[in-house]
């Protein structure tokens, strides 16, 4: 049974099993991977966050590999209060948009499907499923709900604190490093507040080990730090022209 997103289809049992494929190969636990959140009905968190490197394994255990993803489901052990499942696939701190996945094949207990094509998303997070209690009756929706920031903000906004960071973990029971020629950036707006400073938001700068910031004939480069200071910014080395104007109020674009 193929869902169409926002179609829904019930579940035989409380204990179910679910495999996560990407059309990009081997790319989780790389770059991107899988949250489950046990909610309520309001979507108000109800207990610890299962991640690659954080499994409950009082209601869940994952498997596979970064190719393919799976995991099992024990329902009627989901923490006290919780009558719902979200399911989420995120890159590692928002470093970039989950279009680098470039689509999404969820196959539930082997017969209800959810494909995505993600080409197009600009996003850093999804959510691709809910799995939820309907009248003592299990359903699984079929979802693609974005969230820009990425897993951690969308923890924020219901109040958990989630750390999305690679742990350098290929995925279930694999240990890798992230390749290094990983297309995965980020880009985002800041705003010159003098003119040696840039102010920016901290989901820009999150993760990264140098911000390149162009504007017309001039480039300028800065150390990322999240403590909310106002980092001085310092000219990249032959690369203004000498009759640039001066760097004063004015936006920039921020990219890594």
């Amino acid at each position: 049974m193929l869902l169409a997103k926002g179609a829904n289809a019930v579940l035989a049992a409380a204990n179910i099993a679910w495999t996560l494929e990407a059309d990009q190969p081997n790319a989780f636990g790389s770059v991107a991977a899988v949250a489950l959140i046990p909610v309520d009905g309001k979507r108000s968190p109800k207990g610890e966050v299962a991640l690659f490197h954080a499994e409950q394994s009082a209601w869940m255990e994952w498997s596979g590999g970064p190719g393919k993803i799976e995991c099992r489901l024990k329902l009627a052990d989901l923490p006290k209060g919780s009558d719902r499942l979200l399911i989420i696939v995120y890159a590692y701190s928002a470093a970039g948009p989950v279009s680098y996945l470039r689509g999404l094949r969820l196959l539930v207990d082997g017969s209800i499907e959810h494909r995505l094509d993600l080409n197009e998303n600009g996003e850093s997070a999804i959510i691709i499923g809910e799995v939820y209690l309907r009248s003592d009756q299990w359903k699984f929706r079929a979802l693609a709900e974005g969230s820009a920031y990425g897993l951690a903000a969308f923890g924020r906004r219901i109040g958990l604190i989630i750390d999305d960071a690679n742990p350098e973990r290929s995925g279930p029971g694999q240990d890798r490093q992230r390749p290094t020629d990983s297309p995965i950036g980020a880009t985002g707006t800041g705003f010159a507040v003098s003119d040696t400073a840039l102010l920016t938001c901290a989901h820009v700068i999150e993760g990264m080990n140098e911000i390149f910031i162009s504007w017309r004939p001039r480039k300028l480069s800065a150390t990322p730090d999240l403590s909310g200071t106002v980092l001085p910014l310092c000219p990249i080395p032959n690369s203004a022209s000498k009759s640039a104007p001066s760097f004063n109020s004015v936006k920039l674009k921020a990219s890594a």
